[in-house]
């Protein structure tokens, strides 16, 4: 006898959450309009990593010294940083894109890179 189950159909209409952060192979990092929303839609962030939990983190910091410009798509709002360096600095893997679900801590916008850091 078979041990099959029905497939719940994704009632949703989406495929994956709306809030994703890419690393991309090219050195970028790409973020929807809501994730960028929710940072605040800064035009500049700095980049900060918590080297023990491997978590990079986010935040708008609007002339800093150590700011990244966000490049941003006009129609879709989609939102690209430079990582490369970052990438470089904190061995964090990004020969192959990769997708990860964030979150807030205060004004921290935080992503796990435990799994792709070397």
């Amino acid at each position: 006898m078979s041990n099959f189950e029905v497939h719940k159909k994704n009632t949703h209409g989406r495929r994956s959450p709306k809030r994703m952060v890419s690393i991309m192979k090219s050195g970028v990092l790409g973020m929807s309009a809501d994730v960028h929303e929710w940072l605040g839609r800064p035009e500049e962030v700095e980049y900060l990593y918590d080297r023990t939990c491997k978590v990079l983190a986010l935040r708008a910091a609007p002339g800093s010294k150590n700011a990244y410009r966000v490049r941003r798509a006009a129609k879709t709002g989609y939102a690209q940083v430079s990582a490369v360096t970052v990438c470089r600095e904190y061995s964090i893997d990004n020969t192959k894109t990769t997708r990860h679900a964030p979150w807030m801590e205060g004004n921290l916008l935080c992503i796990d890179v435990s799994e792709i850091t070397k």
